[in-house]
């Protein structure tokens, strides 16, 4: 049974203006900085440029700030909320603010930056559903060619833009049946990708038996799966990705042709 889902303006700049418009106060997407913080700290180090993806209203850059980063470039597709957001923090000489889509992000210039960060932006490319399918006791949900090709031009962007070595750090809800694939697409071998997982705020679930801490990560096994420790139907999860740039080749930013929709 497949039923119709009304999600895809969720990646539009006229739905997030009108909602920044009614509220633009703070708020973080699945964890606040405390909850993830050991494992970015794990894979950046405070003097990186860092790019976050997305940035909404959320706090995340300014605790970052508080921890000792020194360089964060927050984008979001919302002119609304970059003007706000610029205003808030306009004596904090750490954070910039960009007006962006980051399926073409041509300002910036091929390997710019040690890590992008991104709690949430990739989901909502990949709300843009078309079909639900009943499968293991919940959804299914599968990208409509349209969420298929943002998905793709996003993170051959990202990959664009992170230097050789540099870190994209995905805070998602997908599991790795879901996500890896698009993942492992735009970071071939010999790029590497780890997977970490953390309850959801207030979850009483233990990832693993035993527990096991966010700065562990899983092994991912050819099927896809964490391990025989690990429990899929444990819903109350957010998986961070660790997608590690390693050698890829050189990336050009998308021509006007191609991004002619993206407003750049």
């Amino acid at each position: 049974m497949a039923i119709r889902d009304n999600t895809e303006n969720y990646f539009d700049e006229a739905y997030w203006n009108s909602r920044y418009t009614q509220d633009a106060g703070p708020f973080d997407w699945y964890q606040q900085y405390e909850g993830i913080a050991p494992v970015i700290k794990m894979h950046s180090q405070p003097s990186d440029r860092v790019l976050m993806v997305g940035c909404g209203s959320a706090l995340l850059s300014e605790e970052m700030v508080k921890d000792g980063y020194e360089k964060i470039v927050n984008i979001d597709i919302s002119d609304v909320i970059i003007q706000c957001m610029a205003k808030k923090y306009k004596h904090v000489k750490q954070l910039t603010y960009k007006r962006m889509d980051v399926r073409c992000m041509s300002e910036f210039k091929e390997g710019r930056f040690g890590c992008v960060l991104d709690k949430g932006l990739l989901d909502n490319l990949m709300v843009r559903i078309i079909l639900i399918f009943m499968l293991r006791n919940g959804s299914f949900q599968h990208c409509g060619a349209g969420g298929q090709a943002s998905v793709s031009t996003m993170l051959s962007e990202v990959l664009r833009v992170l230097k050789p070595g540099g870190k994209y750090i995905l805070i998602t809800y997908g599991d790795p049946q879901c996500r890896l694939p698009y993942l492992e697409t735009s970071f071939p071998s010999p790029s590497r990708i780890e997977v970490h997982v953390k309850p959801r705020p207030k979850s009483k679930s233990h990832v693993a038996d035993p527990p096991r801490k966010i700065s562990e990560p899983f092994i991912i096994q050819k099927d896809l799966n964490l391990g025989p420790l690990f429990d899929f139907q444990l819903t109350n999860l957010h998986y961070v990705y660790i997608c590690i740039k390693m050698g890829a080749p050189e990336l050009k930013c998308p021509t006007p042709e191609s991004t002619s929709e993206l407003h750049c």
